[in-house]
Order: C-alpha cells, then structure tokens, then sequence
C-alpha cells in the first residue's frame, strides 16, 4: 500500500465523494466505493436511465429559470415520469447560464419507454415556442443539431 500523508488520510475521511463512478484505483481504503462507505453517487443515473435536457437562457431571468423548471416539470408530470432539476450554471459573467434538467426512466421497461416517446413530442413543441418567444432561450438540441458551426451564432443571436 503506498504511504499517505496522515493529514491527507484525514481529510479523505471527511469527503463524501459526490462523483458518477469512484473507483479506489490506488488501494488505499480511503476512497472506497459504495454507500456503507460514505460515498454518495451524483443524482445522474443514481437509479435509473437519465435523459438530460439543456437548454441556455438569460443568466439575470430569475422569472425565466422559474418558468422553464415549471414547463420541463409539467410535461414529465403530465406523462407520468419522475424528474428532476439538474442544474443551473453561469456563464460569460452571469449574462447567460445553463440548465439542465433530467426525466429518468427505466429503458428496458416497454410502459416508461412508452411515457417518455409520449412526453417528448410536447417536450420538443415546448422548447420550440420557448425558442420563438423568449429571446436567449436556445435548447442544445439546436446547438447540437448545427455540426461543428460556431456556438456564438446561435447564443447570441440579434
């Protein structure tokens, strides 16, 4: 086993190690997996499959962020599926941000496939008005959707 600072022992005793997947590569025993060993899993994926939806808004639209959890929430809840805000992150000095939100569904069940193929249709209308509507308001879909083109032609749009 390599040597380890005891400062450095202690303080790994204290994490909680929020992360997708830990692994104690070295063999320590400081950083072992599992919840019976104080690690934590990042809500993405915890228990069932995760569809991630971004979307980039006006950082300083508090009334915005507000209205975009309730649309994303309503579909989900309309449909039947269990949801979750993942989320929200400032960029270029708080004037834009991004957001996620998740939908999570068990994929080898035909019944929550089923729910989620219903929900994202009226996810898709949504975001589509919420494009039209709201200056700033771009979905990573449409992003995603334009290659390799440059991202400052679709956030910044005039």
């Amino acid at each position: 086993m390599p040597q380890i600072d005891d400062n450095a022992r202690a303080m790994a005793a204290q994490c909680r190690h929020y992360a997708m997947w830990k692994i104690d590569y070295l063999g320590t025993g400081l950083c072992p997996s599992g919840p019976d060993k104080g690690f934590v899993s990042a809500r993405m994926a915890r228990s069932k499959h995760v569809l991630a939806f971004l979307v980039y808004l006006p950082g300083d639209r508090v009334d915005l962020v507000r209205e975009v959890l309730g649309g994303f929430a309503g579909i989900a809840a309309e449909h039947g599926l269990e949801h979750d805000f993942g989320f929200l992150t400032p960029l270029d000095l708080g004037r834009r941000a991004i957001l996620e939100y998740d939908y999570y569904l068990d994929h080898a069940d035909p019944g929550e496939r089923g729910k989620a193929a219903r929900a994202l249709p009226a996810l898709d209308a949504w975001l589509e008005e919420m494009t039209r509507r709201v200056p700033g308001f771009v979905s990573m879909k449409d992003v995603f959707g334009q290659g390799f083109s440059r991202k400052e032609s679709f956030l910044y749009r005039v």
